[in-house]
C-alpha cells in the first residue's frame, strides 16, 4: 500500500520502528504529502492554521498610481475574472484591503496585489512562509545529470490554480472602484 507519489502513508510508517532516522525521514514525507493533500482538498491557510484571521490587524493600502491605459485594461480584467468566477464581489468591507497596481508585460498589463504593505503589519508579515522555499538556480544546477531532461513552466496566474481556506479569504482582498 503507498500514499502519495509512492510515500507510505503515516500510520504504515510509525507501526515499524518509529525512531529510526529512515523512519524519521519518512514521517516527514508523509507529513508534508498528507499536509499538501489537506491543502489541495480544503484550501490552504495565509496563516499558520492555529491563528485566527482577526490576529491580522485590520488595514487598508490605497491602490497604487497607474496610467489610464493600465487603469482601463485593469478594469477590464477586474469585470472578465468577475464573470468568470474567479473573484467575487464582497457585500461589505472587509477588514484587510491590500494594494492592487499593475505590471506591464511585452503583449498585456498584469494585475497584482501587494500584501507586504503596510511593512510590519502587512498579510505577508503575518502569513505562514515557512512552508514554501524557491528552489534556486543553483538548485537546479546540482539535480542535473547527463541525459536527463529538465523543463521551465511559466503558467498564467498560477497562484489562482490554488485553493484558499475560506477561512482566510478575507485576507487576500482589495478595492477597485467601478468606472461606470
Amino acid at each position: 500500500k503507498t500514499g502519495c507519489a509512492g510515500i507510505r502513508p503515516l500510520q504504515d510508517i510509525l507501526t515499524h520502528d518509529p525512531y529510526s532516522p529512515a523512519r524519521t525521514h519518512q514521517c516527514a514525507q508523509a507529513i508534508e504529502a498528507e499536509l499538501l493533500l489537506h491543502g489541495i482538498h480544503h484550501g490552504f491557510y495565509v496563516l499558520e492554521p492555529h491563528m485566527a484571521v482577526d490576529t491580522v490587524p485590520p488595514l487598508e493600502v490605497d491602490n497604487y498610481a497607474r496610467d489610464p491605459i493600465d487603469l482601463d485594461a485593469l478594469h477590464a480584467k477586474i469585470a472578465t475574472e468577475l464573470e468568470q468566477g474567479i473573484i467575487e464581489e464582497l457585500p461589505a468591507k472587509p477588514a484587510h484591503l491590500t494594494a492592487l497596481f499593475t505590471k506591464r508585460e511585452a503583449d498585456k498589463i498584469r494585475p497584482l496585489k501587494d500584501y507586504s504593505a503596510p511593512r510590519g503589519g502587512s498579510v505577508n508579515d503575518h502569513a505562514d512562509a515557512n512552508k514554501f522555499t524557491m528552489m534556486s538556480l543553483e538548485d537546479a544546477y546540482a539535480l542535473m545529470q547527463p541525459y536527463r531532461y529538465m523543463a521551465k513552466a511559466d503558467v498564467s496566474d498560477a497562484f489562482r490554480t490554488v485553493g484558499v481556506h475560506p477561512k482566510h479569504r478575507d485576507l487576500l482582498t482589495f478595492k477597485m472602484r467601478d468606472p461606470r
